[in-house]
């Protein structure tokens, strides 16, 4: 079953693909997105993203929200590993490489002190207007 879903998205994907987005675009309702992400998971060797993109689809259909929540995360997580492994050495193969696209060692060590003391300001911050904004839109109800 699955090697003939994968021999007519080789043979169709693309089409697939546009005929879905372009019905999305023209208003119908057609969720592009899944047929985007569930293409995308086909599309690999590792199985385990189509695995949890079909848990997700099922989750959805079901309706536990919890469970498609983590099931996409899952999905994404996988995704996103899947395409820095293929990179591995290279940001955009096989132009720039990550040796040739690092800053000079100032600039990271820099890098390196900033983020965490600017993330010792952000964070609180954040905590405090979300605090504030949350209690006056609880106020409003």
């Amino acid at each position: 079953m699955s090697d003939l879903l994968l021999s007519r998205l080789d043979e169709y994907g693309v089409l697939i693909v546009f005929a879905t987005v372009l019905a999305g675009q023209l208003g119908m309702p057609i969720p592009a997105i899944a047929v985007l992400m569930g293409a995308g998971a086909l599309a690999g060797e590792d199985r385990s993203t189509a695995v949890a993109f079909a848990l997700s689809a099922l989750a959805v259909f079901s309706r536990w929200p919890r469970a498609a929540r983590l099931f996409a995360i899952a999905q994404t997580f996988l995704m996103l590993l899947g395409w820095g492994l293929a990179c591995r050495d290279y940001l955009i193969y096989p132009d720039v490489s990550l040796t040739w696209a690092m800053a000079p060692v100032p600039t990271v060590r820099f890098m390196l002190i900033a983020i965490p003391m600017g993330l010792l300001v952000l964070i609180p911050s954040l905590i405090l207007m979300f605090r504030v904004f949350k209690r006056h839109q609880e106020q409003m109800r």
